[in-house]
């Protein structure tokens, strides 16, 4: 019997980060359907966008303002895919973050890991002069 310790990615890069290695879970079995693999841990937190934040850009279309996406995810997640909306944006692999380019308004961002939890925030932008 072996025991393995699931750790969330933000922990996971604070242990990395101090040189201190820990063992990962293992694979799930190829049996194991979509709907097992969701229910056996946690979803993913989205830690930015803040739906309590408005954020402000200086103009539409500017390459300069982007707003990072980034979530706590499970131990044994290696990969978050992002939507606006309904909208698919892209995706990150868990300790990294992806870059959005805005538009004004008020948008629904939604994270699904790759085992199928999902979460959701709102994000409003605002244009200022």
């Amino acid at each position: 019997m072996t025991v393995f310790e699931f750790w969330p990615s933000d922990l996971l890069s604070i242990f990395r980060t101090a040189g201190i290695s820990l063992k990962g879970p293992p694979p799930f079995a190829e049996d194991c359907s979509l709907n097992q693999r969701a229910a056996s841990g946690q979803a993913p937190v989205i830690t930015s966008p803040q739906s309590k934040l408005v954020y402000a850009m200086r103009s539409e279309n500017s390459v300069y303002d982007q707003i990072p996406f980034t979530a706590v995810a499970d131990g044994d997640v290696e990969r978050l895919y992002w939507f606006v909306g309904n909208r698919y944006i892209g995706v990150s692999e868990r300790n990294r973050h992806l870059m959005w380019t805005p538009e004004s308004g008020t948008f629904d961002i939604r994270v699904v890991d790759d085992h199928g939890r999902a979460a959701r925030t709102s994000l409003k932008v605002t244009l200022v002069q």
